[in-house]
């Protein structure tokens, strides 16, 4: 191969045509190649790299660079993923590669972590009775973690007393958790209304005071 390679570029040279020009020129060729195809080559890297680690999967709920969404597609350049929204984002595998992908999907638990706002008029012994009430009804779901249920009253907020809700559910889906969460949420308004514990919402007080003449 070598003296071939050698002879073709003495022949070259003996047709006056300046072999080093035409070979700087052939290697510039070459760079500017292999630079614009680098991206190409990083993507189908990457793709390689998602198809042997398999952090995810078609039909996954996933977290990567500030996008979240479900996995639509997984191409040899980029993953398609359908947002919340509606809409459709194209993130080249390079870029899936690189990132930490959280993996929302795959989670064998699901957190429920939101407060409760009663009136200021609520009475204290209203008020554990509800608590402990509430702590019954969410360890009485059949899906809940009975070892971390949080429930207490939190702080005293500009208009009501917060009370922290923080549980788990053994679900695998949106649509379990959902459907989970409404029959707690049912319940906690049933017990709410027979204790007669009111939910708060913004309101403001004004006091006037009469000046003295």
């Amino acid at each position: 191969v070598f003296v071939i390679i050698f002879g073709f570029l003495v022949m070259v040279q003996n047709f006056g045509i300046n072999v080093m020009s035409l070979l700087a020129g052939l290697g510039l060729g070459g760079l500017a190649v292999a630079l614009a195809a680098q991206d190409t080559c990083a993507n189908f890297f990457g793709s390689v790299m998602i198809l042997l680690d398999r952090p995810f999967r078609i039909g996954d709920i996933i977290n990567v660079a500030n996008i979240e969404g479900t996995v639509e597609d997984v191409g040899f350049r980029s993953t398609k993923i359908r947002t919340f929204y509606g809409s459709l984002i194209t993130v080249p595998n390079a870029e899936m590669a690189k990132s930490h992908i959280d993996n929302l999907g795959v989670r064998k638990q699901r957190r429920v972590r939101f407060h409760l706002g009663v009136e200021y008029s609520t009475k204290p012994d209203s008020m554990k009775k509800f608590i402990e009430g509430v702590k019954t009804i969410i360890a009485a779901n059949s899906l809940s973690d009975k070892d971390n249920i949080t429930v207490a009253f939190d702080s005293y907020g500009d208009f009501s007393l917060n009370i922290l809700l923080n549980f788990f559910l053994n679900v695998q889906d949106i649509k379990g958790e959902l459907v989970e969460k409404e029959k707690i949420l049912l319940e906690i308004y049933a017990l709410a209304d027979s204790l007669n514990v009111g939910f708060a919402f913004p309101t403001q007080t004004i006091h006037l005071s009469k000046s003295q003449e």
